[in-house]
């Protein structure tokens, strides 16, 4: 069997080595082979186009898609996101592909506000709270398409619901000195979250078969 992580800088591990991206330890882990065809600042639109490429040519045993950030970045429409999402799992499984849903990251609006990069057309508040609601909606929409889901988006909150600043800030100061240390999620709590998948309603479920 092997895995393609399909989506965008999130799954790429922009600005950090290979081997401590999520997608590398996940392999390690794991022990069998996968694939990295994240590409930073991509949308749901571009990871379908290059879906037949990048992921159907390979012939994995499971593809987790996870991306929908960039899109809401520029403020696009979140049933572009569902349709572009739902296109790529009906591919999938037409090619006897196991579908995977990643819930995206929440942000911290305080560290990513200091970060020298353009914001998003509506403020990073507004993002936030268009985040929170499309990983709402990706439950309900992974229920429906029978697909499980890797939930990224709450191990980084806190109590409150808001983003854990400790933990984005760490990363911030990291990737400002140049460093190349893993994310702060990447530690045992998120491997006991996610030593099964787990499908939408809380039933454990194997993602795929082997090949």
């Amino acid at each position: 069997m092997k895995i393609i992580c399909h989506g965008d800088s999130l799954t790429q591990g922009k600005d950090m080595e290979k081997f401590f991206a999520w997608t590398s330890l996940l392999e390690n882990r794991l022990h069998v082979p996968v694939f990295n065809t994240g590409i930073s600042g991509d949308t749901t639109a571009g990871m379908l186009a290059r879906f037949p490429l990048d992921v159907v040519s390979l012939k994995p045993g499971i593809v987790i898609l996870m991306g929908g950030t960039n899109d809401l970045w520029y403020d696009l429409d979140a049933n572009l996101i569902l349709a572009n999402l739902s296109a790529m799992v009906n591919q999938a499984k037409f090619h006897d592909i196991a579908p995977v849903i990643g819930l995206p990251l929440p942000i911290c609006v305080d560290a990513v506000s200091r970060m020298d990069w353009t914001p998003p057309s509506k403020g990073y508040a507004h993002l936030f709270r268009r985040i929170k609601d499309l990983v709402d909606r990706l439950v309900d929409e992974a229920a429906a398409w029978e697909t499980p889901v890797l939930d990224f988006y709450h191990l980084f909150l806190d109590e409150q619901a808001t983003a854990k600043p400790n933990w984005f800030w760490r990363t911030v100061s990291i990737l400002r000195k140049g460093g190349t240390r893993p994310w702060p999620a990447m530690g045992p709590r998120f491997w006991e979250k996610f030593s099964v998948f787990r499908h939408p309603g809380g039933k454990d479920r194997d993602a795929g078969r082997h090949k």
